[in-house]
């Protein structure tokens, strides 16, 4: 991401892609894949493409035919929370966490004609009948049954491609009773249901 460490860098000129498509959205700057490597998970990478927003935050549109874990439209948000002071040499070494949540998006209707207008860009309205997926980090997670998840999966498939998903608002209140996990390289997808003690 940040290139060869052992060549000084001068800070110069630089190109900004920025769009706006509806007033609700408002201005998103375009984000480079590359910039993302190492910050999230490789598989969400190679199949959404992400701009942010002016709040800072950052979504991910679906790209088209990308193989993903799940048969609907999707889109990705990323919401940034700060961890201390702010980095001014434009070297990207202010501290953050995130949260990445993916929502469902509606299918097409000859009903809702300004829907697909944008669905092209991979926006849509939001289908509030599906639930609201946050994604849980394995690489840091501290629960000793999501542990043991992930010393099974990392059997199957590298981390960096395996998707763990619950439906609670935050990773800490997840339960392994109620995990969609995906591997989409794999093209295989699971999830957990309570059936008396919880063990894996």
């Amino acid at each position: 991401v940040a290139g060869d460490e052992r060549i000084d860098f001068v800070p110069g000129p630089s190109l900004v892609v920025t769009r706006k498509l509806t007033a609700d959205i408002g201005e998103q700057s375009y984000v480079p894949s590359r910039l993302l490597e190492g910050l999230i998970p490789s598989t969400l990478i190679e199949q959404y493409l992400f701009w942010q927003n002016e709040d800072e935050s950052l979504e991910g549109y679906l790209i088209p035919n990308a193989a993903t874990g799940t048969r609907d439209r999707t889109i990705l948000r990323i919401t940034l929370h700060k961890d201390g002071p702010a980095d001014k040499t434009g070297f990207c070494n202010s501290l953050a966490s995130a949260i990445i949540r993916r929502f469902s998006i509606l299918e097409e209707s000859s009903e809702e004609a300004d829907n697909l207008k944008y669905l092209a860009f991979g926006i849509g309205k939001v289908d509030s009948a599906k639930p609201v997926l946050t994604l849980v980090n394995l690489l840091h997670t501290s629960d000793p049954t999501l542990l043991t998840l992930r010393d099974v999966l990392m059997r199957l498939e590298n981390l960096s491609h395996i998707l763990v998903w619950c439906t609670s608002t935050t990773t800490a209140s997840c339960v392994v009773n109620d995990l969609l996990i995906e591997m989409p390289r794999l093209g295989l997808s699971f999830s957990t249901k309570k059936m008396g003690t919880p063990h894996l």
